[in-house]
């Protein structure tokens, strides 16, 4: 009696039932939608009673739906009481692979839990407006047995860069944990919470830390994989493909009163008959289920800011914290700066102090830069719609839906305004009215970059591999030029191109640096050289790009030869940002929270300045000392570089020095700012 009364004690403090718990871990099924192939079909035809040949349509099933649907069958008799899915269900995050999944979901009878990998975030044409649709959310709150699971995503949204955990996900988390944070915690998400793979892992970490955190299950390596961050561990379960043995699989967790299991569940290949589909189990972990607390953080894992005590005379002249990632370069008018974030909500800020001075909420999260003219500021929204505003107040002079969502940038030029959609067709509005001048319905995938209007055509990229001509009076397509790559990741989709009068520049994920022809789109420069990759800017007769490796390259178009390469310092970076050059700056940010200023003529650096650990937009320079740049961490600033001490006010006691200091930083940032 007394052995039982000391069990139900140690279960009421771990907050557990009796009752042991069994589950499944679904994680990278990579489901890609159906190929549809055409068979050819001999058949009489009705009217001339002649034989005739016909193209039938057949959907192919591909291996990781075929996986999905084996493991789906399995694990309706292994006895668990419901799955979790750690990400990547699809290859694409499309609409058609989604359905498909919660298809074979459904079709299990058990109750089932899903979160978003960087295969549904970071290339999403829908910009996750599709896992609204097919699942509700990417986040799930299960409270059962005295267990607490929680679900969100950490993929990249829309960019290349780090997994990424969002303001507004780690708020939800935490008002859960506050809630109910004593009970034993299981956190899911798909990447692993560590530096190398989450630029703001710590922001996670330093939550879990507080509570009852047991373990981060989560998939993206494809294997099993046990791992330790700052104390908290991390498992990573294999993916559903085929393994190395050409086995599929997946993971089932059993927990009670003082362990915790995970066994995986092993099936033959998709190849196997039905009559094969014998599956084995091989624990691989075991943890243990206890009251967990953490010591102190090891701060030695947190990213350095050393730079910023070097360059010291760098000043943060202002510094707004949003509630959600910002994903689109700021636009600059009429002593105002204009963005969008992803909870949908269009801001402007003054320019002198970062204050809002209005905001406008959408229904759908902005991804792509606004552009502004004529009083007015016109942006793009994944509800699908177009929208016009008035930039003395924010009240919207006209909306144009476009029924599709929307995740490209806006460029206005003339009476026009042009921007892409994820319908695979890209438009011409009208700017004082939005009425439709004209559709291109031509392209084969989504496009999302800003569009470069230069003298009487529009230049483009898409993710079909092509890059795109069209006249701007009429739509027309003058020429399509197309890498050759059959993989759409390999698209100029993403990059804003330069222009001159003869050629037209972008660059690639493949690693290429192109030039084309404006008057025929034949190749003139193709090369892979310096390994760049989506991020390029040209001011006057210069190209510049970023490399993959630590090096920014001047081109000297005039001579298409190298005029300078620095090492900069910034490391890995694949960052789809353009490089900007004002007066005798060049300006460049990463995804790791590094601003740069290089002198534009000779490479030399001027400064550096690290503002956080996340991904850095496009700056929005204000001549070539001052510039405002903006993060998926939420933050919008402005910077610029102090002109140095006058060297009569030396003479100046040093208590009036760092009087002067303190009220100048002070009036510079408004009351409700967040400064760092």
């Amino acid at each position: 009696m007394k052995q039982i009364y000391l069990l139900a004690t140690c279960l009421l403090s771990l907050g557990l039932s009796a009752a042991p718990l069994r589950f499944a871990v679904m994680t990278d099924t990579h489901v890609e939608a159906p190929q549809i192939v055409y068979d050819t079909l001999q058949t009489v035809d009705s009217l001339s009673l002649r034989d005739t040949t016909i193209l039938v349509p057949r959907a192919i099933e591909g291996e990781a739906l075929q996986a999905l649907a084996i493991c789906a069958q399995d694990v309706r008799n292994q006895q668990v009481d419901f799955i979790l899915h750690a990400g990547d269900m699809t290859d694409n995050g499309d609409s058609l692979e989604l359905v498909q999944v919660r298809r074979l979901l459904d079709a299990t009878e058990l109750p089932y839990y899903v979160t978003t990998g960087n295969h549904e975030t970071k290339r999403s044409r829908s910009a996750l407006q599709d896992v609204k649709a097919v699942f509700d959310s990417a986040r799930f709150m299960l409270n059962t047995n005295g267990l607490l699971f929680l679900g969100l995503n950490n993929g990249p949204i829309m960019r290349a860069s780090d997994g990424h955990f969002a303001p507004q996900d780690t708020l939800w988390l935490r008002q859960w944990l506050d809630s109910l944070g004593t009970q034993p915690t299981f956190v899911i998400t798909h990447m692993a919470t560590r530096k190398e793979e989450v630029d703001n892992w710590y922001d996670l970490t330093n939550i879990l830390r507080q509570y009852n955190t047991q373990v981060i299950i989560g998939g993206h390596h494809h294997v099993n994989e046990h791992l330790v961050t700052d104390g908290i561990d991390n498992v990573l379960c294999r993916s559903m493909l085929p393994d190395e043995e050409g086995h599929i699989g997946y993971t089932i967790v059993e927990i009670d009163e003082t362990t915790i299991r995970f066994i995986e569940r092993v099936l033959p290949g998709v190849n196997a008959a039905p009559s094969n589909w014998i599956g084995s189990e091989r624990p691989w972990l075991t943890l243990p289920l206890k009251r967990r607390t953490f010591a102190d953080p090891d701060t030695t894992l947190l990213p350095s800011y050393a730079v910023n005590d070097s360059d010291s005379l760098v000043v943060r002249e202002w510094l707004r914290q949003l509630p959600a990632p910002i994903y689109a370069t700021p636009a600059e008018r009429y002593g105002r700066i204009y963005v969008g974030d992803d909870n949908g909500t269009f801001y402007a800020f003054d320019i002198a102090n970062g204050r809002i001075l209005w905001r406008y909420k959408t229904t759908g999260r902005i991804v792509g830069s606004a552009d502004v003219k004529d009083g007015r500021v016109v942006f793009a929204s994944a509800n699908g719609t177009v929208y016009c505003l008035s930039v003395d107040n924010g009240k919207p002079l006209w909306r144009q839906k476009l029924g599709k969502p929307v995740t490209g940038s806006v460029t206005i030029d003339g009476s026009n305004v042009y921007v892409g959609s994820s319908d695979s067709c890209f438009y011409a509005l009208k700017l004082m009215t939005g009425a439709p001048v004209w559709t291109y319905r031509g392209l084969g995938n989504y496009c999302i970059a800003k569009p470069l209007v230069y003298k009487s055509k529009i230049y483009f990229g898409a993710y079909d591999g092509n890059f795109y001509a069209l006249d701007k009076r009429k739509g027309k397509l003058l020429w399509r030029w197309s890498n050759g790559s059959t993989d759409y990741r390999l698209s100029p989709a993403a990059v804003t191109p330069c222009a001159d009068a003869s050629r037209v520049y972008f660059a690639a994920p493949d690693g290429y640096l192109t030039a084309l022809r404006t008057d025929s789109g034949t190749v003139s420069i193709r090369t892979n050289r310096w390994a760049v990759r989506e991020s390029i800017g040209m001011k006057d007769s210069i190209l510049y790009a970023k490399t993959t490796n630590d090096t920014i390259i001047a081109i000297n178009l005039n001579a298409d030869t190298l005029l300078w390469a620095t090492a900069a310092n910034y490391g890995y970076d694949c960052a789809p940002t353009q490089l900007m050059a004002d007066g005798s700056t060049l300006f460049f940010t990463t995804k790791n929270g590094l601003v740069t200023a290089l002198d534009a003529l000779t490479g030399e650096r001027k400064w550096q300045h690290k503002l956080g650990n996340s991904l850095l937009t496009t700056p929005c320079t204000l001549g070539d000392t001052a510039l405002v740049v903006a993060s998926t961490d939420g933050t919008i600033a402005l910077l610029h570089k102090r002109s140095p001490i006058p060297v009569d006010t030396l003479s100046l006691p040093i208590d009036s020095l760092m009087i002067d200091s303190l009220m100048i930083d002070t009036l510079a940032l408004p009351t409700d700012t967040i400064a760092r």
